[in-house]
């Protein structure tokens, strides 16, 4: 490649990348990230009286399935697959494709005969909940009457509304829900509408009947002492300390936030559910290294986009203030990343343009902090080291530090750290600046051959990019054996695709990959019989998501 036919020199220079070839992309509802209102610019589908199980939030049009998404399947089956869906795996590709899934509107299957409508919105509802996606609760849900459904359906609007901060419209719903007559709420969800009600009583500085409704708990074993003791010092009733292990809900999270105090130490475990890691990273009382962690499994587990980690990392307090010159330690923690961060980001060391060739002549005159000589080969050591021990961590770390080290040139003096920084390029999604580092690689491969590998590597993931067809072409051959458990959901997958059944092969594909721990862990041979049946029914574009954090994290 990096010979070129003199031919070639007397036609101009070599085009290491061809143009970028026009695909159509689905339109996606925007991505989520710090922001607590549900999405903008979605589609909320009336659905006339029908059947309240074909609501839905997206189309093909906004980037939703196919209407016949459930084509195949009756409705057992449709509910035992959502009930084999992972929640927690570190793909945020995963996490969007079902999201796509979840959000369809789409005509369910047929009821059985004793059958009743509700049960299939219910688990899409409880599985958006528990994803993280507590906007796209709140809107699918708002569109068709929670209180109608009852039962989960209306815990988790709830518990969407509390965690995105609109408790006032959770109080709204809950006096609504227990005010019906006569009442609609089965004994759990009277509870949960029980417990919300006393949050809103002493956020409202009605004492005597929140202590009402605090003893009714109590009498019914269905309160908690962090429930207890934090609405009675809201409302002024006790000032009690807690003294056991809490274990956190929707509505103690929002006591928390309310008496504006940081959740116990040992109150969040070290990669929780999306929705919780999600929620205690949009927490302000929560202790910020606390905060931080849980943001970085938030991002990881596509819970949260990554311009809230980015955001967090820049918030972090460090012991002596933000750091003078690059920090780089052996220490593989939360707050090692945000001294890295902040070190990158700080300063405004212009660089010199005309002092050294620029590969990208774009980023001439560019700003990134430190001088990148000195940046860039103690990023790459953190970033390679990171990549190898955990490599959900690193995805996270690179999308939130993308915009920073795509501002950086690709200049000859960073050839050592060329590698590890288009990598995490490619694993931001900062393919053009990445392609500027590969160039930078690919013309010194004369004198360095041991830079061959790297190169290579990096135009796989380069393709994955531009191919529009045949991914799985570009994952290495790998001969390691399937388990019985993941060869029988690879056949049904690939069954499903030759059938060209789009739902059932989206929601075999989140089975199988979930099952397999992810993109990044899966067998590469399964990988490819994933990209191979969803590119069969016109989902190529999530094959490629899938196929990118693969290799982004593998080299």
């Amino acid at each position: 490649m990096a010979c070129a036919s003199a031919g070639a020199q007397d036609s101009g220079p070599v085009r290491l990348f061809p143009l970028p070839a026009a695909r159509p992309q689905p339109a996606l509802p925007p991505a989520l990230g710090p922001v607590l209102p549900g999405p903008e610019g979605v589609e909320i589908r009336a659905l006339g009286g029908i059947d309240l199980d074909a609501a839905g939030l997206l189309t093909p049009a906004t980037g939703g399935l196919a209407p016949s998404l459930w084509q195949g399947l009756t409705r057992p089956q449709a509910l035992a697959l959502l009930d084999s869906l992972a929640v927690g795996v570190p793909s945020p590709a995963l996490t969007a494709l079902a999201r796509r899934v979840l959000l369809t509107s789409a005509a369910p299957p047929p009821l059985e005969a004793e059958g009743a409508s509700g049960a299939l919105i219910a688990r899409r509802a409880d599985l958006l909940f528990r994803l993280g996606l507590h906007g796209d609760v709140a809107t699918l849900l708002g569109a068709v009457s929670p209180m109608a459904l009852g039962g989960v359906p209306l815990q988790r609007f709830l518990d969407a509304l509390l965690l995105q901060g609109r408790v006032d419209d959770a109080c709204a719903t809950v006096v609504a829900a227990t005010s019906a007559t006569p009442p609609r709420l089965n004994a759990e969800t009277a509870t949960h509408a029980q417990r919300v009600r006393v949050l809103c009583q002493v956020r409202a500085g009605e004492s005597e009947a929140a202590a009402l409704g605090m003893a009714m708990l109590r009498e019914t074993g269905a309160a908690d002492e962090a429930f207890l003791v934090l609405a009675e010092r809201i409302g002024k009733l006790a000032d009690g300390r807690l003294r056991r292990k809490v274990t956190l809900d929707p509505v103690t999270i929002a006591l928390f936030r309310e008496a504006s105090e940081p959740f116990p130490r040992d109150a969040v475990p070290a990669r929780p559910e999306p929705w919780l890691a999600r929620a205690v990273a949009l927490s302000a009382p929560a202790l910020p290294a606390q905060r931080l962690a849980a943001a970085e499994w938030a991002v990881a587990t596509g819970a949260l986009g990554p311009d809230a980690l980015a955001f967090l990392y820049a918030d972090m307090p460090l012991p002596g203030g933000p750091p003078a010159g690059v920090v780089v330690t052996p220490a593989d923690t939360p707050e090692a990343r945000a001294a890295l961060t902040q070190s990158l980001r700080s300063g405004q060391a212009a660089l010199a343009s005309g002092a050294v060739t620029l590969l990208d002549p774009t980023l001439a005159g560019a700003t990134a902090g430190p001088d990148p000589a000195v940046a860039a080969p103690s990023l790459a050591i953190a970033l390679a080291g990171l990549r190898a021990r955990d490599g959900a961590t690193y995805l996270a770390f690179v999308r939130a530090l993308g915009p920073t080290v795509a501002q950086w040139p690709a200049r000859a003096d960073l050839i050592d750290a060329a590698p590890e920084v288009a990598r995490a390029l490619y694993a931001a999604g900062e393919r053009v600046r990445a392609q500027g580092w590969v160039r930078l690689i690919d013309s010194a491969t004369l004198e360095r051959p041991d830079l061959m590998a790297a190169r290579d590597a990096l135009l796989a993931l380069d393709r994955v990019g531009s191919q529009t067809l045949g991914l799985a072409s570009l994952l290495p051959l790998d001969p390691t054996p399937l388990t019985p458990a993941l060869e029988g959901e690879r056949q049904r997958l690939e069954q499903a695709a030759r059938q060209r059944r789009q739902g059932e092969v989206a929601l075999r594909t989140l089975v199988v990959l979930g099952q397999a721990g992810g993109p990044s862990r899966a067998p590469l041979g399964l990988l490819a019989s994933v990209a191979q049946s969803l590119e069969a029914v016109d989902l190529a574009d999530v094959a490629r998501d899938l196929i990118t954090e693969a290799l982004a994290v593998r080299g």
